[in-house]
């Protein structure tokens, strides 16, 4: 007892202590917090200085979570020839993911008794490559909302592909032939050139007997077949639905250019048919050897132009010096190219500073120099060289090109270039600056980025003022109106769908949606960046759509745009063309009547024009069930 009573009073005494240190402790605490908050009210709202490159997050700002990855969860079915539904099979694939203007990534996904799941960076869209199910390369014909946004679900779809065999026969006797070689499309290239020379492609067959069996492909690829002695000639092959094709081969003659005269190095050959558009693709375009002579095998026998050009036929490129010849069949054809002797071309010393507020931070600021449109373009063209050797429509000017001085300013040399006007974009905040190069040259040119300021832009629908969740807005600062084509910047909505915070120059901006299907209420609407905090809600409206899809059969068809045209019956021209996992999408601004118009597509009949109605922010599906030629 006498031990419990000793145990009690020293709790009582604690208490008796103890209690008025702890409301001392707890007094001290709240004044603490009324004297931070005074200090506070004190200080005023913080304001950025020029001399501080980042401004710091208040305390009570609440920090930007992590943006979630987008899952994926899906099940993947294989149909195979007789039609039978596979929806349990093992395998795996890869998942290509990307966002317009950055590296794409892969994802490698398994796929367990029909099942998968992956996880990929929010707002990304996908496809699958190299799908092989059950042991078996395979293809998709159905990516199922595949190119979604968000967590999703989605079913793939797809067919094991079936073995093709190609028939490569004489087309005056109709004899298979030997010494058959084969080259496929690879990145790079272009398909609707006749012949392969110098296009991007990758041998699959060579020195083989027809029929010519070929390796396993993407569902159409595009290939270039030759035999000895035979010319070139093009064929599209569906490896999903297999099967034997034949192609015959004309005879073909060969062609030996020999290029004299100055300024030979860093040019191309281009050669036409004598009767072709002359804007249109050449027969085959290549660089030019050093040695100055380039031989054309496999030719097709005919009229042809040789021309020898300061650029790609598709850049504005100058002839300077060209030919008519004859190419026989069976035989070499042999001719030379004289090139004149170039003008002289005057050129002057070009430098001087860029100014970048400390406001911006650490940014890009490399500069590129191009050319007004309708002055200098025609003499930069052949006077300034590019750091590669080639010819050049503008200097680019890195970061570490550039010097910097006491004051902070950038001084760059854009080393000797032609009078004129001219356009510097800085960096990757699109501004861009015109100036212009007198008769002797300028050494002092000034050029001033102003200083940043944050923007906030909500994307919202202009018939019920209801958020737009867009993933990304194109902008633009004041640009230079006789350039060819304004710079601009993409900005992207994250966590936040439909909302975007980026900082740009001082002044105004322009904007233009990157989201397919929406378009901005008030295209040529410009917008005030203020020092400061810049807010505005961004009026959008959906676009009216139209979604034609190709069938042969139950398989797909993808199509190029070049194949299908939209006409609008009442005159309207205002078209957006996309491509959605090998269907064709068109975008209107005007609903309303419009006419489909096909192209001739090889080895299908030719569709008839089909008159469309097209309602305002809805998408109509049109499916065209092609025919092959001679089936009725």
């Amino acid at each position: 007892m006498r031990a419990a009573r000793e145990r009690s009073n020293r709790s009582r005494r604690a208490w008796r202590f103890g209690l008025p240190l702890l409301a001392v402790l707890l007094a001290w605490v709240a004044l603490d917090g009324r004297e931070s908050v005074r200090r506070a009210e004190q200080r005023g709202p913080d304001v950025p200085s020029e001399r501080v490159r980042e401004t710091p997050r208040r305390n009570d700002e609440p920090k930007d979570p992590e943006p979630a990855a987008d899952e994926i969860v899906g099940r993947l079915v294989v149909v195979d020839r007789a039609g039978l539904e596979h929806p349990r099979e093992d395998g795996r694939f890869t998942l290509l993911t990307w966002i317009e203007g950055e590296p794409a990534a892969l994802v490698p996904v398994s796929v367990s008794k029909g099942e998968w799941r992956a996880k990929t960076a929010p707002g990304r869209r996908a496809r699958v490559t190299d799908l092989t199910i059950g042991g078996r390369v395979a293809v998709v014909v159905d990516e199922g909302g595949l190119a979604g946004s968000g967590d999703r679900e989605v079913t793939l779809r797809a067919r094991w592909k079936a073995s093709c065999a190609l028939r490569v026969l004489d087309d005056a006797t109709g004899r298979d032939l030997s010494g058959v070689e084969v080259v496929r499309l690879v990145s790079g290239g272009r398909e609707d050139e006749p012949h392969p020379h110098g296009a991007g492609t990758a041998h699959v067959v060579k020195e083989a007997v027809s029929p010519v069996s070929l390796p396993p492909a993407d569902r159409l690829a595009v290939y270039w077949v030759r035999a000895r002695g035979f010319a070139w000639s093009r064929i599209r092959i569906d490896h999903v639905r297999g099967g034997e094709r034949t192609i015959r081969l004309k005879r073909g003659g060969a062609l030996e250019v020999t290029v004299v005269g100055p300024a030979a190095r860093g040019r191309f050959l281009v050669l036409r048919r004598a009767e072709a558009d002359e804007h249109g693709v050449p027969y085959t375009e290549s660089a030019l050897p050093e040695s100055g002579v380039a031989r054309v095998n496999a030719m097709e026998p005919g009229r042809y132009d040789v021309l020898v050009t300061s650029a790609e036929w598709w850049r504005r490129s100058h002839t300077l010096g060209s030919a008519e010849v004859v190419v026989p069949a069976d035989a070499v054809e042999r001719v030379t190219v004289r090139l004149a002797e170039p003008a002289p071309q005057v050129t002057v010393p070009v430098a001087g500073v860029l100014v970048v507020p400390e406001a911006w931070g650490a940014i890009d600021v490399s500069l590129s120099i191009r050319t007004a449109r309708g002055t200098t373009e025609e003499l930069l063209l052949t006077a300034l060289q590019g750091k590669d050797g080639g010819v050049s429509t503008e200097v680019e000017i890195d970061a570490d090109e550039m010097t910097k001085d006491r004051d902070g300013r950038l001084h760059w040399d854009a080393g000797r270039i032609p009078p004129g006007e001219y356009v510097a974009t800085i960096g990757r905040t699109a501004y861009q600056v015109a100036f212009r190069v007198g008769a002797t040259g300028d050494a002092s040119v000034r050029l001033a980025l102003p200083r940043p300021a944050d923007v906030v832009l909500r994307t919202v629908d202009d018939a019920t003022g209801l958020r737009v969740p867009l993933r990304e807005i194109r902008w633009s600062p004041a640009w230079v109106s006789f350039l060819d084509a304004r710079s601009s910047v993409t900005a992207r909505s994250a966590p936040d769908p439909g909302t975007f915070r980026f900082r740009a120059p001082i002044g105004e901006i322009h904007l233009d949606t990157a989201a397919r299907g929406w378009a901005l209420a008030s295209p040529a609407k410009v917008y005030s960046v203020r020092p400061h905090r810049n807010e505005y809600d961004v009026r959008v409206i959906r676009l009216s759509g139209l979604r034609v899809r190709f069938r042969d059969g139950n398989a797909a068809v993808p199509l190029g745009a070049d194949k299908v045209t939209l006409q609008s019956v009442d005159g309207h021209k205002d078209l957006e063309t996309s491509a959605d996992r090998g269907d064709l999408l068109f975008f209107v601004r005007n609903p309303g009547a419009y006419e489909l118009v096909f192209e001739n597509i090889p080895g299908f009949q030719r569709e008839k024009p089909r008159r469309v109605e097209l309602r305002q922010g809805t998408t109509k599906t049109v499916v065209v069930a092609l025919r092959r030629k001679g089936v009725d």
